[in-house]
C-alpha cells in the first residue's frame, strides 16, 4: 500500500529526489534535490534551498527550434481534439451545436489546458529520462480539484498544489504509481485588488439587474455591446446617436452553485479511437475528461439559464474581453451565431496581438470573430480581410501628456507571469530572464535617480516575491499605490518606463508621455511586420536592447525630458508607432458610430 508521506520526513527515498513544486515541506531535503525548473525555487525561501546538495533542470524552450516546434504541435493538438470533445459535449448536454459554437464556448480554455499539459508532461519526461529510478511526491486523489469554470484554471494554475495535481495524473497516466503521496487542502487565490466592496457591490449590482431589465423591454437592440472597454459615457452616446439600434449590455453573470461531479457524464467524453500512437496524445485524452471545469459539464445548464437575461435576435454582437472567460456570454453569443449574429471582437491590449511571433490568444479571438478590430494594424501580409483598423476602444476620450519638466520622479511599471507556464508565448524561463534584467537595470542605474524612481507593481504577486527582489536590489525603493489608477500616476511622472510588451506602454506613447522601453527580443520574438516599426523605436532612443542601454538613456533624458521627448526623429518614431499600433483619431465617436451603424443596418 502507497504511504502517505509527512511534511519534513527524514526518511530517505532515494538518492534522487524530483521537486516539482515549491512546496519544499514535502521535499526529500536528505536526497539530491533535482529541480524541475525555477518555479520551484521561491525567492523568499531561498534560506531553504540555496544549501541543498541539487540540481536546476534547463528550460526546454530556451531554443527556438524547439519552442517553435511545441507551438505548432499544441496547434495540431488543439484543432485535433476540437470537434471530436465537441461532438461528445453535443451527445452529453443532448444538443446539436456547430464545432464554431464549442470553439467559442470551449476553446480558450482548451487551448491553454493543451498547453499546460505539453510543458508538464514534456519536463516530467525529460526528468524521468535522466533519473529513471528517481523519487518524488504526488497529491493523494481525494485532494484532486475540478475548476469550477475557464477563470478558475488560471487562477489555480498559479498554485503549487494544482501544479502538483497536474504533475500527479500525468505520472498516473505514465504508469508511474510508486511514489509517496501527501495530503493538501487546496485553496483558490484570491483577487488582490476588489474594486467595490459591501454596500457599493450591492447597489451596482441593483443598478446593473435593473438596467438589464429595462433594455429587455423598451425594444431589440441590433448591435450588442458587452464589456466593450468603451467608456461608459461612450456606450451612452453610441446609444442615443443611433436611435437606439446600438445597446450596451450591463449583465454579469452569477456565481454557479456548488454542482457534484457526474463521474458518468465524464467517461461519455473519453474517445480513444484512432489515437495515432503518440504517447502524449493518449494522455490527453485521457486527462481531458478529469481536468474539464465544471461549467462545460455539470454546470452547463446553470450557465445556459443565465444566457435568458441577455438581449434577443441582435443583429451583431460587440465586445473586447468576454470571449475568454465570460461563459455565460459565450453561451449566448455562440448560439446567436448559429442563427447568422456577426461577431465582431476587438483588440484589448497591447501585448498579446498585432506584434509578436506567438499569440495564441491574437489567433483564437479571429478564428471565432466575423470581423476583428486592431488598434492599427490589419495583416496586410496575411491577407486576413477579418481585420480592421479601428481607434482603441478604451482609448476614447484620453487627454494628452505632454513632455514637462516641471513633473518629477520615474515611474517604472513592471510585470508578472505564473511561475507555472500556461502558454508558450510566456514561458518560466522568459520570465525567470525578465526579472534578472529589472535588477541589471537597477544596478546600472545612476544613484540619484534610484531615489526618484517609483516601482508600480503587477497586482498579482504569482509567488515571484517582488517586493522583497526590489527591496534587496533597492533596499529604500519607493512603491506606487496600486489603488490610484495607472493614468493618474503616468500623468504625475515625469519619465516613463517599461521593460515588457504590454498595454501601457501604448498608452503612454499615444498620450505623447516620455517614455523609455526595454525588453529582450529573444524571450519576445516579433512578426515580421512588427520589426521594422520598432527599429524606428530603436533607432530614435525609444526602445533599448539591454537594460545597461536603457539606463544610459535615463541618465540622458531625466534633466530635460523637454528637449529629449521633443526631438524631431523621437516625435516621428513615436507617430509611427502610433500610426501603426495605436491608430489615434480625433474623430473616434463618429467612426465607431458610423461602422456599428453599417452593420447593424445590414440584413
Amino acid at each position: 500500500m502507497t504511504k502517505l508521506l509527512e511534511p519534513n520526513s527524514e526518511e530517505c527515498l532515494d538518492s534522487f529526489f524530483l521537486a516539482t513544486t515549491a512546496l519544499d515541506e514535502y521535499w526529500d531535503k536528505s536526497a539530491k534535490v533535482i529541480f524541475l525548473g525555477e518555479w520551484c525555487r521561491r525567492y523568499s525561501k531561498a534560506a531553504v534551498w540555496q544549501d541543498l546538495d541539487s540540481e536546476i533542470l534547463p528550460d526546454l524552450w530556451s531554443e527556438p527550434q524547439q519552442r517553435k516546434y511545441a507551438y505548432n504541435r499544441i496547434n495540431e493538438l488543439y484543432e485535433w481534439i476540437l470537434p471530436r470533445l465537441a461532438s461528445r459535449l453535443n451527445k452529453v448536454h443532448g444538443v446539436l451545436h456547430s464545432n464554431q459554437y464549442w470553439r467559442l464556448v470551449i476553446g480558450n480554455w482548451l487551448y491553454y489546458y493543451i498547453s499546460i499539459l505539453y510543458d508538464r508532461h514534456a519536463h516530467l519526461t525529460h526528468a524521468l529520462k535522466l533519473y529513471p529510478e528517481m523519487k518524488t511526491v504526488v497529491l493523494s486523489e481525494e485532494c484532486h480539484i475540478i475548476p469550477e469554470n475557464s477563470l478558475d484554471v488560471m487562477k489555480w494554475i498559479m498554485t503549487d498544489s494544482y501544479n502538483l495535481q497536474i504533475y500527479s495524473r500525468i505520472l498516473t497516466a505514465l504508469g508511474r504509481e510508486d511514489f509517496s503521496k501527501v495530503k493538501i487542502q487546496q485553496k483558490l487565490p484570491t483577487n488582490p485588488l476588489v474594486e467595490r466592496e459591501g454596500v457599493i457591490a450591492q447597489l451596482y449590482s441593483i443598478i446593473r439587474k435593473v438596467f438589464t431589465y429595462f433594455m429587455k423591454r423598451i425594444g431589440r437592440g441590433r448591435l450588442i455591446l458587452h464589456k466593450s472597454y468603451f467608456p461608459r459615457y461612450v456606450e451612452l452616446l453610441l446609444m442615443l446617436r443611433s436611435g437606439w439600434m446600438i445597446q450596451p449590455s450591463l449583465f454579469q453573470e452569477e456565481v454557479p452553485p456548488h454542482v457534484t461531479v457526474d463521474r458518468q457524464k465524464r467517461q461519455h467524453l473519453m474517445d480513444d479511437s484512432n489515437l495515432s500512437g503518440d504517447e502524449f496524445e493518449k494522455i490527453l485524452v485521457y486527462l481531458l475528461h478529469y481536468d474539464i471545469p465544471k461549467c462545460f459539464v455539470e454546470g452547463y445548464s446553470f450557465v445556459t439559464e443565465q444566457t435568458k437575461y441577455f438581449p434577443v435576435a441582435p443583429q451583431a454582437i460587440f465586445s473586447s474581453n468576454s470571449w475568454a472567460y465570460d461563459e455565460a456570454f459565450k453561451q449566448w453569443a455562440g448560439s446567436w451565431a448559429e442563427r447568422g449574429s456577426k461577431l465582431l471582437c476587438s483588440q484589448h491590449g497591447g501585448g498579446y496581438t498585432g506584434i509578436g511571433a506567438y499569440s495564441p490568444y491574437e489567433s483564437f479571438e479571429i478564428s471565432i470573430a466575423d470581423r476583428y478590430y486592431s488598434w492599427g494594424w490589419n495583416f496586410e501580409s496575411k491577407q486576413n480581410n477579418k481585420v480592421k483598423s479601428m481607434p482603441p476602444a478604451s482609448f476614447t476620450g484620453r487627454i494628452k501628456m505632454p513632455a514637462d519638466n516641471q513633473k518629477s520622479g520615474i515611474l517604472y511599471l513592471s510585470t508578472a507571469e505564473s511561475r507555472y507556464m500556461y502558454s508558450l508565448q510566456d514561458t518560466v524561463g522568459n520570465f525567470t530572464n525578465y526579472i534578472q534584467w529589472q535588477a541589471r537595470f537597477t544596478n546600472a542605474m545612476a544613484p540619484q535617480l534610484q531615489k526618484i524612481l517609483r516601482v508600480r507593481l503587477h497586482p498579482w504577486d504569482c509567488g515571484w516575491d517582488y517586493r522583497d527582489r526590489w527591496h534587496d536590489c533597492v533596499p529604500e525603493i519607493t512603491f506606487d499605490d496600486l489603488s490610484r489608477p495607472f493614468l493618474e500616476s503616468l500623468k504625475n511622472c515625469r519619465l516613463y518606463l517599461s521593460d515588457h510588451l504590454g498595454t501601457t506602454f501604448y498608452e503612454a506613447l499615444y498620450a505623447n508621455r516620455p517614455t523609455i522601453i526595454f525588453f529582450n527580443l529573444q524571450s519576445n520574438p516579433l512578426n515580421n511586420e512588427a520589426n521594422s516599426v520598432f527599429n524606428s523605436l530603436r533607432r530614435a532612443g525609444i526602445l533599448h536592447d539591454t537594460p545597461e542601454s536603457a539606463a544610459y538613456a535615463v541618465t540622458q533624458a531625466y534633466t530635460d525630458v523637454e528637449t529629449w521627448w521633443n526631438d524631431p526623429c523621437r516625435q516621428m518614431a513615436r507617430q509611427d508607432f502610433c500610426k501603426k499600433y495605436v491608430r489615434v483619431s480625433s474623430n473616434a465617436l463618429s467612426e465607431w458610430l458610423e461602422e456599428f451603424k453599417h452593420i447593424a443596418e445590414k440584413k
